[in-house]
């Protein structure tokens, strides 16, 4: 149990930190005659930790060439060998990816180096090798170079908007050329989790060219996290490596507007917020089928993680745990809360409560303190290294009192249209960083607005892991601030300008663990309309109502 346990942090922390690591590049030379042993790290017990990758650089004296052979290699079949493998390179070519088992495999280089890579992506492996440098070579005969592969790239900033140049290791005796095209009014961006070569005191063994535009960047040696943006629409990358290249190459080129890679950081900002947004008695063009939504505003003011004024959002609720708040949540019926299933799934409902109507978390004189009668999570809640289905309901005991300060939000019945890149408001009793509990109340119900970002543009953040056909997620990103832990399972909401009241898209679900780099993930409320319904209808009280929008 404690190894299982070990190997789950493992593999949680190797998720979080984006899927892949750098190789540990090991540097090996060789006497004529001289005999080396490759062996993964703990040899011979098998490594379980995914991430591991070890890149032998093997040299050997002049005219000479390196045999290997491999009487245990065991790494975990998959398809492709694409959760883990070895690869053996030299000038003569490579071997296919190898996973699997093998116990007489052995490759004999055409010259004085060779490369052997071994990297378990998702998989559990070991590997012992046996290397030597042994005979003399005639001179290869001459060759004509190489054409040079140039590949032709349109980004769409309406479709196919992003494009993952993936080399690892390079290939030896290569030139090869992407040139990268997007519209008029855009950039291209470009951001490389691995860009390095061995750095030899010059750049003639291997190095790649990127031209921006404005200005040539040229790398020889290792770049991390490099990160570019085209000053205007083409961007190109010439790749050039010799038969003693060792090096990587991963990137990903997106279309993008402003300075900024990430397309979330070029979005206007504008703080002001009006205190006619969800005013009861300002109504919009179009009707809800129940009052829901308002907002009780006394002046205008600015949302930068401030607090909230009295009872400003009346759907506002606190899902609590033996008499602790745990989460947020929002009222979506008299008799049902909306929240986060990682709120929920740990906990019975026996123990549980939902405090409506308050800000203050001790000061509970007007609160209404209603008991959970059961819980509703979703059956396809998940939740490890990826969250999914992550939405619950709270059926209470009780019938909340609506009045001014209590009542619902509004539900969308489909995704809200021009969503992304609009302002949405957060709300929560989340933790505070150490220089605003020296100056505001920590236990005051706080806000903040956050741009709306698809799915499809905050996987640049989250390395692709999440869906996004369908996308029943969504993400929230503001330059200064955020949600973080016990904001978890509140709402965000949308001002619809139809109705001029607040419609909830989104259910705060993970981030970055605070730090505020990254855009939070959030629950899609539309996409699971359907499941609140019925979630609702199989309920105690199945005549409850959500409000939402009249088309």
């Amino acid at each position: 149990m404690k190894r299982l346990l070990i190997t789950l942090l493992v593999i949680i922390s190797f998720i979080l930190n984006g899927g892949w690591c750098a190789p540990e590049y090991r540097d090996i030379q060789l006497t004529m005659g001289g005999v080396t042993i490759l062996e993964s790290p703990g040899y011979p017990n098998t490594s379980p930790e995914p991430g591991t990758s070890i890149l032998w650089s093997i040299t050997a004296p002049e005219g000479s060439n390196i045999g290997i052979k491999c009487s245990d290699v065991r790494i975990s079949p998959s398809e492709g060998c694409k959760k883990g493998f070895l690869l053996i390179s030299h000038s003569g070519g490579k071997s296919a990816h190898i996973c699997g088992s093998e116990t007489e495999l052995k490759v004999t280089s055409n010259d004085n180096r060779m490369t052997v890579h071994f990297e378990l992506i998702w998989a559990a492996g070991m590997v012992r090798c046996r290397v030597r440098a042994s005979g003399v070579l005639e001179p290869p005969p001459p060759t004509e170079p190489n054409p040079v592969d140039v590949k032709k790239v349109f980004l769409d900033p309406e479709g196919k908007s992003f494009f993952e140049i993936s080399e690892r290791p390079v290939p030896l005796e290569e030139k090869l050329v992407w040139e990268f095209i997007t519209l008029p009014r855009y950039k291209i961006g470009m951001r490389c989790p691995s860009l390095w070569f061995t750095y030899t005191g010059n750049c003639l063994r291997g190095n790649v060219t990127i031209d921006l535009g404005a200005k040539q960047e040229v790398i020889c040696d290792r770049v991390d996290n490099a990160t570019y943006v085209s000053s205007g629409s083409k961007l190109s990358i010439k790749l050039e490596t010799t038969r003693s290249t060792v090096g990587f190459l991963v990137c990903t080129l997106i279309a993008t507007k402003g300075p900024h890679f990430e397309p979330w950081r070029n979005l206007p900002w504008n703080e002001e917020d009006s205190s006619e947004h969800g005013l009861a008695q300002i109504k919009g063009p179009k009707e809800t089928t129940c009052n829901c939504g308002w907002s009780n505003k006394a002046t205008s003011r600015i949302l930068n993680g401030e607090e909230a004024g009295p009872n400003e959002f009346p759907w506002m609720a606190a899902f609590r745990y033996k008499g602790a708040t745990m989460c947020g949540a929002s009222i979506i019926t008299e008799y049902h809360v909306l929240t986060a299933a990682h709120c929920t799934a740990p906990f019975s409902a026996e123990d549980a409560t939902v405090a409506v109507g308050i800000n203050h978390l001790e000061k509970l004189e007007n609160a209404q303190i209603i008991q959970a009668l059961e819980f509703i999570n979703h059956k396809g809640y998940l939740k490890n290294f990826i969250v999914r289905n992550d939405i619950s309901i709270v059926v209470l005991a009780e019938k909340i009192n609506f009045n001014q300060k209590v009542g619902p939000v509004c539900i969308p019945v489909f995704e809200p249209p021009h969503l992304y890149g609009s302002y949405i408001t957060s709300t929560g009793w989340g933790l505070m960083s150490p220089e605003e509990m020296e100056t505001r109340d920590r236990y005051s119900l706080k806000k903040t607005k956050l741009k709306a970002i698809s799915m499809k543009e905050c996987n640049l953040a989250y390395e692709g892991r999440y869906d996004t056909a369908p996308a029943s997620q969504m993400c929230g990103w503001a330059p200064k601030s955020g949600t973080c832990f016990g904001d978890s399972g509140g709402p965000h909401v949308w001002l619809d300008p139809e109705t001029n009241r607040y419609t909830q898209v989104s259910i705060t679900s993970e981030g970055d663990g605070c730090k505020l780099q990254k855009p939070g993930v959030q629950t899609s409320v539309h996409y699971y309309y359907p499941w609140i319904l019925e979630s609702i209808r199989g309920s105690k009280y199945s005549q409850a109502k959500v409000c939402t929008r009249i088309e």
